[in-house]
């Protein structure tokens, strides 16, 4: 922010300076090389998720949540099941609206 008001009123009439334009440059052909990046490393990233995707009733999965709870359960707060699974297992969680 500037303490004094430039010399010329119209200020976008003055020339840009040589270096602000090297900045403007290095800062627009950064920008291109991260998009550029950004989809080329959804190719050659190792982060990709599984395609492996499938439908399951909701029903079928609170069975499923319910046997896993009963399995593992080693205690209860507040009428909510504790589990303690062992390590490498599947995991089951229940969101419900206006229960947590």
């Amino acid at each position: 922010m500037a303490i004094t008001p430039p010399q010329q009123r119209i200020w976008w009439n003055e020339p840009i300076e040589r270096v602000e334009l090297i900045w403007i440059g290095v800062a627009f052909l950064w920008g291109l090389f991260m998009f550029f990046f950004m989809i080329a490393w959804h190719f050659i990233g190792q982060q990709n998720l599984s395609n492996e995707t499938y439908r399951i009733a909701p029903t079928a999965y609170g069975e499923k949540v319910d046997a896993f709870a009963a399995k593992y359960q080693v205690r209860e707060e507040e009428g909510v099941p504790v589990v303690r699974p062992p390590a490498g297992a599947d995991v089951y969680l229940l969101g419900r609206l206006w229960q947590w």
